[in-house]
């Protein structure tokens, strides 16, 4: 009987222990997840145009970007949760964008600053978007 307590007191013990410790490897939705749309501006290269980005739960995102002379690219890239992000805009009359930058929330406002490469050179440039997406966790904020 007294072997039968025991193995009783150590298997509720182990279903407990079970439960603690080692890492919880299932990750949070990203902050910016969501359909967001905007302007962007790089004043130095006298460019700018509409961009749009949807982006999933893991921080992966596509979307289109114009550029000044009615240019249309498509984007894709990830956002870290912690708002660092890269991206390429595929140009295909003019080349591509190599854009690297940090976002952030304000107001629900994502507004962004980043620099990119065209054609050999580094320009600076910044977006301000908005999201009408329902599962953007930034529309709660």
């Amino acid at each position: 009987m007294l072997k039968l307590r025991n193995l009783a007191i150590f298997a509720t013990a182990a279903v407990f222990m079970a439960g603690c410790g080692g890492s919880n490897n299932s990750t949070l939705p990203n902050l910016y997840q969501g359909d967001w749309n905007g302007s962007w501006v790089g004043p130095l290269a006298n460019d700018g145009g509409n961009i749009t980005w949807t982006i999933t739960s893991d921080g992966s995102f596509s979307g289109t970007m114009t550029r000044t002379g009615g240019l249309t690219g498509n984007t894709s890239g990830i956002v870290s949760s912690s708002g660092q992000y890269t991206a390429t805009a595929g140009f295909p009359s003019s080349g591509n964008f190599l854009m690297r930058g940090a976002v952030v929330l304000d107001n629900g406002e994502m507004e962004g600053a980043f620099s990119y490469s065209w054609l050999g050179k580094t320009y600076e440039g910044n977006f301000t978007m908005t999201t009408s997406s329902t599962t953007s966790a930034a529309r709660a904020r």
